[in-house]
């Protein structure tokens, strides 16, 4: 019995062995890629500050009324409450500052500019305290998805390389994170500089940004020791 024992041991330390000398090696090359591009923009988020006194009672009708003030400046825009803060004065009434943000076209901001100035009343006061031309959730979203379809046809490429390089290794991705840095917005005159062809002369209300997004790739091989 414990020859038999000794037997299968010695086999398996055996073929352990060999195994570890015949397995391919693992090797592993790390590179970091990045592509960017101008993400064009033809609204702004605007934010409008509004500080009203009014009954407790009154509270929600006085909101809708707000909203839908703002909504009869631009019909076309979608106007949200971000923030509500009350606190209580020593008349009783509630003093009330509402934050309200929608995205506009430059026109719209014009109007909703000179509209709260009219909208401005005892008891409400309006006023524009934000104009953001960042891009929207939905052009960053194309931007995104168009930038790592860039990456991804510049890591097919360095692979293409390596093998060609290299012969018999084959390398492939084994992983890839990417990481998007700061959007940096610049005035459209100045953008039509740099992407002349982009942008139509008439067209007042473009802004652009740049965006980069970069890829940390690690690419894997297995050869023969």
């Amino acid at each position: 019995m414990k020859r038999l024992i000794s037997l299968f041991i010695f086999c398996f330390f055996g073929v352990a062995v060999s195994y570890a000398q015949s397995a391919p090696l693992l090797r592993g090359v790390s590179m970091q890629l990045s592509a960017s591009r101008w993400v064009q923009t033809t609204s702004a988020l605007v934010t409008v500050t509004i500080n009203a006194s009014a009954n407790k009672e009154k509270v929600t009708a006085q909101r809708i009324a707000f909203v839908k003030a703002l909504s009869a400046l631009t019909p076309k825009s979608t106007w949200r409450v971000v923030t509500l803060s009350q606190e209580k004065s020593a008349s009783g009434l509630l003093q009330t500052q509402y934050i309200v943000n929608a995205r506009l076209t430059s026109s719209q901001i014009a109007t909703v500019r000179k509209g709260v100035v009219e909208l401005s009343k005892a008891g409400s006061h309006y006023a524009v305290t934000g104009v953001s031309y960042r891009p929207s959730e939905v052009e960053l979203a194309k931007a995104r998805h168009a930038l790592r379809v860039e990456l991804y046809q510049k890591i097919k490429q360095e692979v293409a390389t390596l093998n060609a390089t290299f012969k018999g290794q084959h390398y492939s991705v084994k992983q890839v994170s990417f990481s998007l840095n700061n959007i940096r917005p610049f005035p459209r005159m100045q953008s039509e500089l740099v992407m002349n062809k982009s942008f139509k002369r008439n067209d007042a209300a473009r802004v652009v940004s740049q965006l980069q997004m970069d890829a940390n790739i690690v690419l894997a091989t297995h050869f023969s020791g």
